[in-house]
């Protein structure tokens, strides 16, 4: 039961911190600087035979970096990739 509560509870500070910052664009770009990481594994691809997670890194200056991997179940595979950009708000 508690698992089920932290997306709802996620998405209930998401809405909040949309709507405090919806106006003030500065303040929303220094939220989102910082280290995010995740992983890309979806309900529909819970039994694909692999698993993806990424790290991204946001500058103030606007720049980006962002690390894949791909870890491939049972085939001692994985994959990695960089991407390299800059990045707004709006984006």
């Amino acid at each position: 039961m508690k698992l089920l509560l932290i997306p709802l509870l996620l998405a209930l500070v998401s809405c909040t911190n949309n709507a405090e910052f919806k106006d003030d664009d500065v303040k929303a770009a220094e939220a989102l600087v910082g280290v995010w990481r995740g992983d890309g594994t979806y309900e529909d691809e819970e039994d694909a035979g692999w698993a993806e997670s990424w790290k991204m890194v946001r500058g103030a200056d606007g720049n980006y970096k962002v690390d894949y991997m791909i870890v491939h179940n049972g085939d001692k595979l994985y994959e990695q990739s960089s991407d390299a950009g800059t990045w707004a708000y709006e984006d």
